[in-house]
């Protein structure tokens, strides 16, 4: 079994940080602010969108993220794989390192903007 993190709120907001600098760097991204019900402390406060759940008993995150996309030629599946693609970049990043305790990153368009 793996050594699980004691700093817990260390790890969350790391792994947020990451997620809003890979959001940071797609154009047409932005974090949507989201309330969960039932939950009591899944997320960092830093980053306002991004949900991180966790650890479980091997020490592992999952990710929420809530974005609103402005489309154009780029479709929904196409812009959601390029922004799983940086977010996993970020975590791998050093100085970051959270790649191996972070099992799925979750993306939820909660608003849409189409260009035409």
């Amino acid at each position: 079994m793996k050594a699980v993190s004691l700093n817990i709120f260390q790890d969350k907001k790391l792994i947020a940080l990451a997620v809003e600098s890979a959001v940071d760097k797609m154009k047409g991204v932005l974090l949507t602010r989201v309330r969960a019900v039932g939950e009591s402390y899944p997320y960092s406060p830093d980053v306002p969108g991004v949900w991180v759940h966790g650890p479980d008993r091997e020490g592992r995150y999952t990710v929420d993220i809530y974005v609103t996309l402005a489309v154009s030629g780029t479709t929904i599946p196409e812009m959601a794989n390029r922004l799983r693609a940086e977010i996993w970049e970020q975590l791998h990043k050093e100085g970051i390192d959270m790649a191996d305790r972070v099992t799925s990153v979750d993306i939820y368009v909660e608003d849409l903007v189409l260009a035409v």
